[in-house]
Parts: structure tokens; C-alpha cells; sequence
């Protein structure tokens, strides 16, 4: 992983983003079926991750004073966020939770499939 870092000290906030491979290029081709597949994930990885559910994970993202946003592109899943530099070691532990142990449960895909198709309307 390459980290690149830019230290202001008279600023008190970080922003980070987080680029993994995992954009809609690795879908498989020619099947419409599983088109929007890397969106969905996104979506997913925050609905519990580690040992904390769905709603715990969102509890702990704003006792963090996280603002944070995924998105896909085609060659990467985007992990964007803005928290206080002091908070910002706690933030990636999070992260690599949501990033490397999401519980993606199954109960969650329709409703995350739904809301993809609601963004598309």
C-alpha cells in the first residue's frame, strides 16, 4: 500500500482517501446481471463490519465526527472521509474493519440492490 501524507500544522482536521482495486473493470463482462456489483459492495461494507453491526459501525462513525462518502469508478472502490487529526488513527482502524472483515449480511443485499436501482431512476 503507498500512503502519501501533506502535514499542515495549523490545520486540526485530515482527509484521507482510500483507493482500492475492486471498480467496475473486475466485473465480469457481458453480464448484465451483475452489472453495478462493486456499487453494491460499497454499500454493503457498511452495513456491519468486525465486531460491529450496521448500526453500531454508524454509531461509531459519527462519535468520530466522521464525514465520510464511498463511491466506484471504473478501476476503484473510493474510501473518502474528513474527521480531526486527533481522531484519525481510530478512523483507520475502522476502516480496515469495513475494508478487510465487512460482515456483509444477507439480508442486507436486496435492500442495497434496491437502492442502487432507486439512484438510477
Amino acid at each position: 500500500m503507498t500512503l502519501l501524507v501533506e502535514t499542515m500544522p495549523n490545520v486540526r482536521s485530515a482527509s484521507f482517501c482510500l483507493a482500492i482495486p475492486a471498480g467496475s473493470v473486475y466485473e465480469p463482462s457481458g453480464e448484465v446481471s451483475r452489472s453495478g456489483t462493486a456499487m453494491v459492495l460499497a454499500d454493503l461494507m457498511f452495513r456491519g463490519a468486525g465486531k460491529l453491526n450496521g448500526r453500531q459501525l454508524l454509531a461509531r462513525i459519527d462519535e468520530l465526527g466522521l464525514q465520510n462518502e464511498e463511491s466506484v469508478t471504473p478501476g476503484f472502490m473510493l474510501f473518502n472521509g474528513v474527521c480531526l487529526k486527533s481522531k484519525l488513527s481510530e478512523v483507520f482502524r475502522l476502516y480496515r474493519d469495513v475494508i478487510q472483515r465487512p460482515l456483509m449480511p444477507a439480508s442486507h443485499l436486496q435492500p442495497a440492490v434496491e437502492g442502487l436501482e432507486q439512484m438510477l431512476l
